[in-house]
């Protein structure tokens, strides 16, 4: 019997040479079917999970990918997308948008400069507010996914003895967690109505200020799918 994949052949179950389970007429009944989804759905939910919780561990999951234990992890390049979702998914209700950004202007200073281009482009505030938040999670994106190549080449050139791909394993794993630790702080602040006024940088627009200025560049009054 050979693979019906690979036209390896077949040893057992599972070809040796792509991995592909070979199937028989049971394995298309209704009843396996659902078993095998809830048996993914579950794993995947475990698996998602238990490698979210491990990046509080400094390293742990990037000794684990590199000593070859990484069935039960999220491969790096997946987690951070999913720490990337879940950011991007929160932002709007943890601090990252225009109109918290203007109730923590406590001088005024930003909401003249929004107010002048809001006037100047004869738009909508409520347009320019989600054409704003829409074009900083752009920036904020693109500057994530240069800072983890970034990260990777510096610690290359400090750590000459790991090769670079395990410096890029680290990378995504600590900018996974960043995502993390930005959605727990924005989110306590939000429940505690902002951050003490001893700690005004713990404020996460603050610490958004060089996005959100480039991501102002973008908000032109220009009909939508134009530009943002």
């Amino acid at each position: 019997m050979r693979c019906a994949n690979c036209d390896a052949e077949l040893v057992g179950a599972y070809c040796h040479a792509c991995g592909q389970r070979a199937i028989g007429n049971d394995d298309l009944a209704v009843v396996p079917v659902m078993r095998q989804f809830a048996d993914h759905l579950v794993h995947l939910d475990f698996k998602t999970l238990r490698s979210l919780a491990l990046l509080l561990v400094p390293g742990l999951l990037t000794q684990e990918f590199l000593d070859g234990r990484r069935r039960r992890y999220l491969s790096p390049l997946k987690l951070y997308f999913i720490a990337a979702a879940l950011f991007f998914v929160t932002a709007p209700f943890i601090g990252f948008s225009l109109f918290d950004l203007l109730r923590s202007d406590e001088a005024g200073a930003i909401e003249e400069l929004v107010s002048a281009r809001v006037a100047e482009r004869g738009m909508d505030m409520t347009l320019f507010a989600e054409r704003y938040d829409a074009r900083s999670q752009t920036v904020m994106t693109l500057s994530y996914g240069v800072s983890i190549f970034v990260t990777a080449f510096v610690l290359k050139a400090l750590f000459r003895t790991h090769s670079l791909g395990a410096h890029r394993v680290f990378s995504l794993h600590y900018v996974s967690f960043l995502y993390l630790v930005a959605i727990v702080l924005s989110a306590g602040q939000k429940l505690l109505g902002g951050p003490p006024r001893c700690c005004p940088w713990c404020s996460p627009m603050r610490s958004w200020s060089p996005i959100c200025s480039w991501a102002s560049c973008g908000c032109t009054g220009k009909p939508r799918g134009e530009r943002l």
